[in-house]
């Protein structure tokens, strides 16, 4: 028998990573899990008050087990040593595009698992192009964006496209922040969201470069045609109106899309992603604020520095860079993602199928506490990629989360572990 650890938590210490390790405890502990965990990091001493703090939460006196191990993103030697010891590392270790590929390389230099938390495109999709080869050589599973962020948008697609039963043509996918009340004071999210966001913002000329040489053959063009909706709308069964979204979730939905129609043969599904904000006016800064800073930070890289010194200033508070979100504010936000999908019950159609759509259904994912969903999702995808193998891809790889976790058991773990996923209408067109 190995004498490896089955899951390394490597940036246990951070904010995210604190939740992970709580939420990896949790389900362990609720599923009678015989998981043997680690964690890793830059500080042996921030990392043992992370353990002590979940001893504070949890009431156990058994986490000074817990085996520590000192690495660093600089020091390649340091990743491939905790990578040796571990069936599979969870990365918590942020912004990716500086802090991931070395863990990536480590793991599958070293024959170890990896998921992450990223929501960043370039990161993910330059993941794919140089390592997805020697990942699978290696039989590594490598499987970015664990997350909030595309988790339930990716897993839900998969979860409407089952429940759907028949041939979905298109999905709109609308995501939300939904607070009691106000949004309170102080940070909403940590720091380290928004330096990724400013970085994603400033690749997207390196990111058309990666696609060119991953997505060589174009998809097809399908019909009925989904349109764009450019003016604000309602979200299904819900008085929010919702916007264009021009977030990581579509990319990453439509990389599974891709997945599927290449390795499978099946259909693509068209996919447009919005956003709603609780109020009418945030939707209109957001809007005004994402056109403004990504045509500033294309046109004057230098921006970027600005925006990273004065979050608070700049966001209005949502982003802080010297205050973490307090636990009792994230702890009042919900989160929901809700799919409205179009297509033809009943009835297995490829992509040369334009006849009109027959019937729809809306699915929706949620919870509560983004960071807490965040813990949850990626603690899940690591037990489930250790324990059900059989269910995986047939060969290692660089995947999606719907690719690698379409035919397991993903989402009954998170349904008992908090994530709601529901059908909640479908009817004839």
């Amino acid at each position: 028998m190995s004498d490896k650890l089955d899951v390394i938590i490597f940036g246990a210490s951070g904010f995210s990573g604190g939740y992970v390790v709580h939420q990896l405890y949790k389900i362990c502990k609720k599923d009678n899990q015989d998981v043997k965990w680690g964690l890793a990091g830059r500080s042996t001493t921030r990392l043992q008050a992370t353990l002590k703090n979940l001893e504070l939460k949890t009431g156990s006196s058994l986490l000074h087990d817990v085996p520590i191990f000192e690495a660093d993103t600089t020091n390649e030697a340091s990743l491939e040593e905790v990578a040796s010891k571990a069936r599979l590392i969870i990365n918590c270790t942020g912004p990716y595009k500086f802090h991931g590929e070395p863990v990536v390389k480590a793991c599958i230099r070293q024959k170890c698992h990896y998921v992450d938390l990223n929501a960043e495109p370039q990161f993910m999709e330059r993941m794919q192009l140089v390592y997805n080869e020697e990942a699978a050589k290696n039989g590594v599973y490598v499987v970015t964006s664990c997350g909030i962020d595309n988790i339930p948008a990716d897993i839900g697609l998969e979860f409407l496209r089952k429940s759907f039963k028949g041939s979905l043509n298109s999905v709109e996918c609308y995501v939300e922040l939904i607070p009691e009340g106000s949004f309170g004071k102080g940070a909403v999210a940590n720091y380290g969201t928004w330096q990724s966001f400013l970085y994603t913002m400033g690749d997207y000329a390196e990111l058309r470069k990666i696609r060119t040489e991953l997505f060589k053959t174009p998809l097809p063009k399908l019909k009925p045609k989904l349109p764009l909706r450019r003016c604000l709308h309602k979200i299904p069964f819900s008085n929010t109106y919702a916007g264009p979204y021009p977030g990581g979730e579509a990319t990453v939905m439509r990389r599974s899309q891709r997945y599927f129609y290449e390795q499978d043969h099946v259909r693509p599904i068209q996919i447009h992603t919005y956003v709603g904000p609780p109020k009418f006016w945030q939707y209109i800064l957001l809007f005004v604020a994402f056109i403004l800073g990504a045509s500033l930070i294309r046109l004057i890289p230098s921006v970027v520095k600005i925006l990273l010194k004065h979050p608070k200033l700049l966001t209005l508070g949502f982003f802080d860079s010297k205050k973490q979100p307090a636990e009792d504010v994230l702890a009042k936000i919900k989160f929901a993602a809700t799919f409205r999908g179009r297509g033809w019950k009943g009835k297995i159609v490829d992509e040369k199928f334009k006849e009109a759509e027959d019937s729809w259904m809306v699915a929706k994912v949620s919870g509560t506490d983004p960071y807490e969903i965040t813990g949850i999702c990626a603690a899940a995808a690591a037990i489930v990629l250790l324990d059900d193998g059989q269910s995986l891809p047939k060969r290692g790889g660089v995947y999606t989360t719907a690719a690698a976790f379409a035919n397991t058991n993903l989402v009954e773990v998170l349904q008992r572990h908090g994530l709601k996923f529901d059908i909640i209408g479908e009817g004839r067109l």
